[in-house]
């Protein structure tokens, strides 16, 4: 049975930038892009042909396979190369490994699946080819994308338990406008923070780097 790990994306604006030389910096309004992220970003899959998945310098060769229900389906191949001994010659040939990943794109939902395989020795190799790549493909809505694990509640315990004296201090980082699901929970998050951890809960706030 196939194993995989799961992330989550979340969409960011991003304002006063130029995409080109001679681009005003404001045509597209980011708020507006914001609003309707996911369709945009859907609506870039259309257009199989033009779907080039690049990491900085290097670019993976891929396959889709399915775009339904806002569930897109394909798979990334990695750039290997394997050694074969023909005719008492050693042959050093491409060897292109492929996994599978599944993007849940539903309303909210911004999950990715990436298959756990021997394809790619880190599935975060994976994660970060795809939010390079999915940066390139917003850029014309001014938007921007990260690409992060999800953890279950039981790893966040393991490391806690890591330091039997206590921890100290806890940060949590939250992105407007995203996940939803989420944000309903974060007001009844911090109420019972303060009761269980007999602690004041403190939110955070960091100014964004082109703020």
């Amino acid at each position: 049975m196939a194993q995989f790990q799961v992330f989550t994306y979340q969409f960011y604006e991003v304002k006063g930038e130029q995409l080109s030389l001679f681009d005003e910096p404001n045509v597209v309004d980011s708020s507006v892009s914001m609003d309707h992220k996911q369709e945009l970003f859907e609506a870039e899959w259309a257009d199989k042909d033009k779907l080039v998945f690049k990491c900085k310098d290097v670019e993976y060769q891929h396959k889709l396979l399915a775009i339904e229900n806002h569930i897109i389906v394909f798979r990334i191949a990695n750039n290997k190369k394997v050694r074969r001994e023909n005719d008492f010659q050693l042959e050093l040939l491409d060897h292109k490994p492929s996994c599978l990943v599944v993007i849940d794109n539903r309303h909210d939902c911004q999950q990715i699946a990436i298959q756990r395989n021997k394809a790619f020795s880190k599935q975060t190799r994976v994660a970060e080819t795809l939010q390079w790549t999915f940066c390139e493909m917003m850029k014309k809505h001014r938007l921007r994308m990260e690409v992060k694990a999800r953890y279950d509640v039981k790893e966040f315990w393991s490391i806690v338990h890591r330091y039997p004296v206590g921890v100290k201090y806890l940060k949590f980082s939250f992105t407007p406008k995203n996940l939803p699901w989420l944000a309903g929970r974060v007001k009844q998050f911090f109420n019972e923070m303060g009761d269980n951890f007999y602690a004041d809960p403190v939110l955070e706030l960091n100014a964004k780097d082109d703020a």
